[in-house]
């Protein structure tokens, strides 16, 4: 990172995206350590339960800035990626626990020590179940590092995500997820929700107080996100392959093939295609996850039983 500041006077600063302090800067000074956690004695100070109680030290090098993962429980993100040590450039994002800081330059000045403890979002697990709430930008952290923060078991929490007006809800406790939700589409299995969630790649989240499901799920946060690496890139190449969701989907004309060839849930792609009339329909719809429903759709087009139409 370039020390040489864009304008005389500013300094680095560590700039809350996200938490109670969204907004503010803590500026650092040019030789001082930062240590970042739970304790009292931390310079940021994080109450949450996700962040450990010497959770992360950022200093000022002859490198640059750099932060340093103090062997903290649920790790230290840089961009999304969990380091143990890494030189930050301007504009990078740091995630402890549920909190965003980027990097930035400021002109403002850095306080005395006995002024620097910045407090984060909640005091305790009580709290969070009092109605603690947190907010941010999925461009600012992507969902699969979202879900990263709740594989600890003593997380509980309300995850909610929006994006290009589709919304998703999901509960957390304990490791496992025990509800998620598609309000846009009631009838959506579990599965579906979870997968469609993850490849949101922007908008807004939300991390509210727990609240237990009627009926609650158990699938477990790892296993999740170790499906949804594969998930992500299989749907990368399909949608490289596929129209965009808009796109008009028809019966091809004229239809060669016979159906009878098609298995049960080909012919319900087909059905669907042909009922609503475009991609998107046929992903919302369908009960299988959107990598599933895309693989078919693709199927059935080089089959030549459906077409991209051209029609409104």
């Amino acid at each position: 990172m370039v020390r040489t500041p864009p304008q005389g006077g500013a300094r680095l600063a560590l700039r809350f995206l996200s938490g109670r302090c969204q907004g503010s800067e803590y500026v650092l000074q040019d030789t001082a350590a930062v240590l970042v956690g739970r304790a009292n004695e931390c310079d940021i100070v994080l109450l949450e339960g996700m962040v450990s109680r010497h959770h992360a030290r950022f200093r000022v090098t002859e490198a640059g800035l750099a932060v340093e993962d103090l062997g903290s429980t649920n790790g230290t993100l840089v961009n999304g990626e969990r380091v143990g040590e890494r030189v930050l450039a301007e504009g990078d994002r740091v995630l402890i626990g549920t909190s965003i800081l980027k990097v930035v330059w400021s002109r403002g000045v850095p306080s005395a020590p006995s002024e620097r403890r910045l407090v984060g979002e909640l005091e305790d697990e009580a709290s969070t179940t009092a109605g603690g709430r947190i907010t941010g930008r999925i461009d600012d952290v992507s969902v699969p590092d979202l879900f990263e923060r709740f594989v600890a078991p003593e997380s509980a929490c309300q995850l909610i995500l929006i994006h290009a007006g589709e919304v998703g809800e999901l509960v957390f406790r304990g490791g496992f997820i025990e509800a998620a939700h598609l309000p846009n589409l009631p009838g959506a299995p579990p599965r579906k929700a979870i997968h469609r969630v993850l490849a949101f790649p922007d908008g807004a989240y939300m991390i509210d107080a727990y609240r237990a499901p009627p009926t609650p799920l158990a699938v477990r946060v790892a296993e999740v996100l170790l499906e949804g690496t594969h998930l992500l890139d299989e749907l990368s190449v399909l949608r490289a392959k596929l129209p965009g969701p808009a796109a008009r989907l028809a019966l091809a004309r004229p239809l060669g093939p016979k159906l009878s060839r098609l298995e049960p849930a080909d012919l319900e792609v087909v059905q669907l295609a042909h009922n609503s009339g475009s991609l998107r329909g046929v992903l919302d719809q369908s009960p299988e996850t959107d990598v599933d429903a895309s693989r078919r759709v693709l199927n059935l087009i080089d089959a030549g039983y459906l077409r991209i139409s051209s029609l409104p």
